[in-house]
């Protein structure tokens, strides 16, 4: 039988092992430290908690270069913590019209960015000309 002191704030947990052969004795064990599997259990439920949660990122299909790198970053962390992740690529309503060898080039490293780090959830919807979006989810995701 093994009664352990739980406290939350605490590090270090103090064990009480009963002696089988001498069930009067009390044997102190060293404390032992269960941060680590505490961070692996709570990691798990918080990705368990946001495998609902859907972030949106919305750009543009003339977005610069820096802008959709610093936006990607944002989305990377958010599936590293194991959010959903929808990107929606509009046109902006404007005269200037971007060649579609730089949208499906811009497309082409937005989809292999986010695979480093995450799964496609569904196909991708859209045309390269409009409304293009794609669906994320974390690696480890279930």
């Amino acid at each position: 039988m093994i009664l352990k002191n739980i406290e939350s704030k605490k590090i270090h947990e103090s064990n009480i092992v009963k002696d089988d052969i001498n069930n009067d004795k009390l044997k102190y064990t060293l404390p032992y430290n269960n941060l680590l599997e505490e961070n692996k259990y709570i990691n798990k439920v918080k990705v368990e908690k946001c495998r609902n949660i859907i972030k949106i990122l919305q750009i543009n299909w003339n977005i610069d270069e820096h802008d959709l790198n610093h936006r990607l970053k944002t989305a990377i962390l958010s599936l590293k913590k194991g959010y959903n992740i929808d990107i929606i690529i509009n046109s902006k309503k404007s005269d200037k019209r971007f060649e579609l060898s730089k949208r499906e080039k811009m497309l082409k490293n937005l989809h292999e960015k986010m695979l480093i780090n995450g799964d496609e959830r569904k196909p991708a919807i859209g045309t390269i000309n409009g409304l293009y979006r794609l669906y994320f989810k974390p690696k480890n995701c279930f």
